[in-house]
């Protein structure tokens, strides 16, 4: 699990980057692909989502997105929620 608190920033710059669960009251700089969902805990992202890198929901449980959402890659949806 990954928790961004408000006024945090998570840069994904590193190609594979996974977390079973994430939680995000602050910002997701996607620069890369990021893969969430791995495990049976639900993930929010309350936060701004940025960048030009994908975003991969698997899993079982619920993506909630909520915040302000400018990125610009491919958002997939592989098994769970949104």
């Amino acid at each position: 699990a990954m928790f961004v608190g408000n006024g945090a920033r998570l840069v994904v710059d590193s190609e594979g980057v996974q977390f079973g669960s994430l939680v995000v009251g602050g910002e997701v700089d996607l620069k890369r692909a990021l893969t969430v969902g791995s495990n049976t805990v639900p993930s929010i992202v309350s936060g701004r989502m940025f960048g030009n890198g994908s975003l991969t929901k698997t899993g079982s449980a619920t993506l909630a997105l909520s915040g302000v959402n400018n990125a610009r890659g491919a958002l997939f949806i592989d098994d769970g929620m949104l």
